[in-house]
């Protein structure tokens, strides 16, 4: 039996970004019948993707990146504000507004951009294969615990976010 290396986080990152895109952009085809169970997955995606990084890829960035402190408050900020995007496209029961639609795409692009074409980058510059590897292993499981639905509170806290998020996790997959 062989041991797997786990995915860096780089390439787990980088998935779930190219599946949000594409399920977005799925969401923008779709007829109003299956509209609504494109969002619930894109939604619950974003907000996954959204824990991992907070877990994980924002506290290394703090940690090895120059800047890396105001980098994370600014994305946790961010995140509050898609997740917030999310919540009021919720709300509209299944019938997406095209302009909150149009500001979710262009919040997501832009986040991406900034995550794939400066972040990643430099972390993988500065750390090691097996720290990559770590990271990344960390990101999916962050990922299979964390809440399917937008949060009411982002923590700019590692801890807190791994603690509320899995309660969420935890409440959302009792009711589901």
């Amino acid at each position: 039996m062989t041991d797997t290396v786990p995915d860096p986080i780089d390439a787990v990152l980088r998935s779930d970004h190219a599946a949000i895109t594409r399920d977005l952009a799925g969401l923008r085809s779709a007829d109003p019948q299956h509209a609504a169970g494109l969002f619930a997955q894109l939604s619950a995606d974003i907000v996954r993707h959204f824990v991992a990084e907070e877990q994980y890829l924002l506290p290394a960035a703090r940690e090895y990146l120059d800047g890396g402190e105001q980098l994370t408050s600014d994305q946790f900020a961010e995140h509050e504000r898609i997740e917030g995007l999310l919540r009021h496209l919720d709300d509209e029961e299944g019938q997406p507004v095209d302009t909150t639609v149009g500001e979710l795409e262009r919040a997501l692009a832009a986040h991406i951009e900034l995550v794939e074409g400066d972040v990643l980058p430099a972390l993988v510059a500065r750390l090691d294969p097996a720290r990559l590897a770590e990271l990344g292993e960390g990101a999916l499981g962050a990922e299979q615990l964390a809440p399917t639905h937008p949060r009411a509170l982002v923590f700019k806290s590692t801890t807190l976010s791994k603690v509320t998020s899995w309660l969420e996790g935890l409440i959302d997959k009792s009711t589901s």
